[in-house]
């Protein structure tokens, strides 16, 4: 169950004109090359959207979110993930004082960590965007946490920057600095910063 699972989640989405009903399916018999291609199309394409339309929406796919095993297709072609980011943060005290706070980024790894470590990177991957914003504040919060080390001057803002570039294709110059976006301002929750820190309940 597992394998099946976790092979129908990653399977691609269809092509946007089958999923959009705009193309049928169906072989064409007009030609040997018609009807090769059709029927190749009319196979893989009807696969994947049989798995989008019934299996990708079932209750089975909760197993795979349940346990972390999902994954998305954004590594594989054709168009596969072109954004190299990470996140930085500066942390805010209640004295003035500044401080650089550093997402763990698995380029920093060692190859062990790296494996243990991946959700990092793949949590920022998701948690970055526009339509993920609602996650911005939790992760303030707990970076506001991790720095929480005086109880007389806990933090009192966090500012999130995300630092990236588009890597090329193939055979063209690739890019040596990073952007910086600085893309959200939290003002900490001192209250439940202190209760999540243990100091207060």
């Amino acid at each position: 169950m597992h394998v099946v699972t976790i092979t129908m989640w990653t399977l691609p989405l269809p092509k946007k004109p089958y999923r959009e009903g705009t193309i049928g399916f169906g072989v064409k018999t007009s030609s040997p090359g018609e009807f090769v291609h059709s029927f190749s199309n009319t196979v893989t394409e009807g696969i994947l959207y049989f798995n989008w339309k019934y299996i990708k929406s079932s209750p089975l796919m909760y197993y795979a979110g349940t346990v972390g095993f999902w994954q998305y297709w954004d590594m594989f072609a054709p168009n596969p993930a072109s954004t190299d980011l990470y996140l930085t943060a500066e942390v805010t005290f209640k004295n003035g004082q500044v401080k650089p706070f550093k997402f763990p980024r698995v380029y920093d790894f060692s190859i062990p960590e790296k494996y243990a470590k991946e959700r990092y990177r793949k949590f920022f991957e998701n948690a970055n965007g526009a339509d993920e914003r609602f996650a911005s504040p939790y992760v303030a919060q707990r970076i506001a946490l991790e720095s929480f080390t005086d109880p007389a001057n806990p933090p009192v803002t966090v500012t999130l920057t995300r630092n990236f570039y588009q890597i090329q294709p193939p055979g063209q110059p690739q890019p040596t600095e990073y952007s910086h976006f600085t893309y959200y301002t939290y003002q900490v929750d001192e209250q439940k910063l202190r209760r999540d820190a243990g100091i207060e309940q």
